[in-house]
């Protein structure tokens, strides 16, 4: 019963997770939240953020990898971005300790609604250039394309991304990539990619962390990560099929509905 559940809860995350690159863990942490105790395991946030973290670090890996032997990935930027996202998962994942499961799910709650809301104006973002002090050139089909950062914008954001992903379990490129594309100019694949770069490392820390503090179920890892992986290029492959806004529709439709059973844990 248990490997079932958990084999199903593991191709959903990762079904839906990669649809529009927002990770699993916005769908398996709230899952494991309410699902907590139908097979006789109970799980408290900090167990359900660590355990999602370990999956979003296993699954994300794949992707990663098929990116860098693409190309896509701006590895000299990722690796800058990791040394504040980095720090900002372990700080998330020190943080994370002190919420109750009342908090927990209220502030899991307000991401959801957050990132409903992100979803419905990032089809709207349009790469602003600026005085940038890391220039970077891109040879295209199309042609060179010239995108850069700041590096005192870059790293605070980094450390967000960090932060976020240490203290919910999620992946953080909900955040990362407009961003990159907003304020630094990225090519939107060059964004995707080298977010995904950015937050496994971010991921494997908070893992690190996490395990150090006894909050990750491995023996649940172990399940629920294929059924992610599995999922996940599922889903990559649905997503050829479907027009972006039917994915948009879809998926803020489900962020609603968790966001509205994290609320109601909340206030229960």
């Amino acid at each position: 019963m248990a490997l079932v559940l958990l084999l199903i809860l593991g191709v959903v995350a990762g079904v839906l997770g990669s649809l529009l690159g927002l990770g699993g863990g916005v769908v398996l942490v709230p899952a494991l939240l309410s699902l907590s105790g139908l097979w006789g395991e109970v799980f408290t946030p900090q167990e359900a953020v660590g355990t999602s973290l370990a999956v979003v670090a296993a699954t994300g890996l794949s992707s990663t990898l098929a990116y860098l032997r693409h190309g896509k990935v701006d590895v000299s930027s990722a690796l800058f971005f990791f040394l504040a996202s980095g720090p900002g998962a372990a700080v998330g994942v020190w943080a994370n300790r002190f919420l109750d499961g009342q908090r927990f799910f209220l502030l899991f709650g307000l991401l959801l609604v957050s990132l409903f809301f992100l979803l419905a104006v990032r089809d709207r973002i349009r790469p602003r250039p600026g005085r940038w002090t890391v220039v970077r050139t891109l040879k295209t089909p199309e042609g060179e394309v010239t995108y850069g950062y700041r590096r005192r914008v870059a790293l605070p954001v980094a450390f967000a991304v960090g932060f976020l992903s240490g203290l919910f379990g999620i992946g953080g490129g909900a955040l990362m990539v407009p961003v990159m594309i907003l304020a630094f100019a990225f090519p939107p694949h060059v964004a995707t990619a080298t977010s995904l770069l950015v937050i496994l490392l971010s991921s494997a820390i908070g893992t690190a962390v996490h395990t150090a503090y006894g909050h990750v179920h491995w023996h649940d890892v172990l399940i629920l990560a294929p059924g992610a992986w599995f999922g996940a290029k599922a889903g990559a492959r649905l997503a050829l099929r479907l027009s972006d806004a039917s994915l948009v529709f879809v998926f803020r439709l489900a962020l609603l509905a968790l966001a509205g059973r994290m609320f109601w844990e909340g206030l229960a």
